[in-house]
């Protein structure tokens, strides 16, 4: 068999392998109990980033509610742990956004509420979660503390003044992330710094995952991986692993250097929408785009997702 053919006929072996699993555990209609838990957590997150908006709109996201409490319901129906923590922390919020408006003396719809009040009488979960608010100066309180305190501080922040960030302070950034591990040292990640506000803003409208912040979005990052340096199908995963560690990397030294960020996704844009970004930033055939990151500086007061995690027996196998 000719080298060419045998490398394609691998690939599509190995193409075929991952579109089975993701058919069998993300297309199938059957739903399991970690599906519907990353489908809860996937609308409350709408709700808890709604709350930390600069300018919170009343009565928001009625319908993301309406299919929020029909998945708590349906995975009340099939009796899964109601002790999960993103299964409390949605209908904490969805109580937070009974308690919120009436608060600000905004009645919401009736069949919101009544919604609401069934769901709370089934799961038996009282209570409402709340934001996390900083000052800028609290933000930044471990800025140069010890790295575990220093992780641990940093949130993806939704809310920027218009102060200029500066292209050195992200160059500076980049030194801190180029230390991530690179597959060989083959060094894929490349960066492209979006500066124009009126480029940012149809960016960021390909981008489609910022409502509500994005015109406040000063810089906005693009991370690509360059795929020529690795080698046939086995790596084909390759840019994308390590533009993450370059991420988490570039968002630690953001943090650093007193600059707030927000990582975006990119999977929402069109191929059209792709091909214009990519003639804009004048990207090479050669690298994939792999993310966004929004970033400002912060105001002197905000608010952040509380975003729980999993506790970290819940995330650990040992073998």
């Amino acid at each position: 068999m000719p080298e060419e053919v045998r490398l394609v006929y691998s690939g599509h072996k190995a193409y075929s392998r991952e579109i089975n699993r993701y058919n069998r555990n993300v297309i199938s209609s059957l739903v399991s109990e970690q599906k519907l838990l990353g489908a809860i957590t996937l609308k409350y997150h709408v709700l808890e980033k709604g709350f930390t908006m600069p300018t919170m709109r009343k009565g928001f996201g009625y319908e993301v509610i309406k299919t929020l409490i029909d998945l708590c319901n349906l995975y009340l129906d099939k009796n899964y742990d109601t002790s999960n923590v993103h299964f409390k922390h949605a209908v904490m919020l969805l109580n937070k956004y009974q308690s919120l408006h009436n608060e600000m003396g905004f009645t919401i719809d009736s069949d919101i509420s009544g919604r609401i009040r069934s769901l709370n009488e089934r799961s038996t979960i009282s209570g409402v979660v709340e934001q996390l608010e900083f000052t800028r100066e609290q933000y930044f309180k471990h800025q140069f503390s010890p790295f575990k305190e220093f992780a641990l501080s940093r949130h993806s922040v939704r809310n920027f003044t218009e102060e200029d960030v500066e292209i050195d302070l992200i160059k500076k950034a980049v030194e801190i992330a180029k230390k991530s591990p690179s597959s060989c040292n083959r060094q894929p990640n490349r960066l492209y710094i979006i500066s124009d506000s009126k480029q940012i803003e149809w960016v960021l409208a390909a981008q489609k995952g910022n409502r509500g912040f994005g015109d406040r979005i000063n810089k906005l990052l693009l991370l690509t991986g360059e795929i020529s340096v690795f080698n046939g199908y086995a790596e084909r995963n390759e840019a994308y692993v390590n533009s993450g560690l370059f991420a988490m990397g570039l968002l630690y030294g953001l943090h650093y250097y007193g600059v707030g960020a927000v990582p975006l996704a990119y999977i929402a844009v069109s191929d059209q929408e792709d091909d214009r970004i990519r003639a804009l930033c004048k990207i090479p055939d050669s690298e994939v785009a792999t993310m966004f990151i929004g970033c400002g500086h912060l105001p002197e007061e905000f608010k952040v997702a509380r975003s729980p995690r999993y506790d970290s027996d819940q995330i650990i196998s040992v073998v």
